[in-house]
């Protein structure tokens, strides 16, 4: 469970990766979705699925994204 703090930086950081994200950014998006992510984000996680499904950093990774999953 988050404590407050956590989940306010939490959702800052996932704001930062959107924000990144839609301008194309996609190297700092995932490094902003996988702070929100560690600090319990489901939807920084999900995101940060889309980039590997993807391939928006690079090469595609099919199995990165369902890590969290199992």
């Amino acid at each position: 469970m988050f404590d407050q703090e956590e989940y306010h930086k939490s959702m800052e950081l996932l704001e930062l990766g959107a924000s990144a994200y839609r301008q194309g950014r996609y190297d700092e998006a995932k490094r902003y979705y996988e702070q929100s992510a560690e600090l319990g984000s489901s939807q920084a996680a999900c995101n940060l699925g889309y980039i590997y499904a993807y391939g928006r950093t690079g090469e595609r990774d099919d199995e990165q994204p369902f890590i969290g999953l199992t």
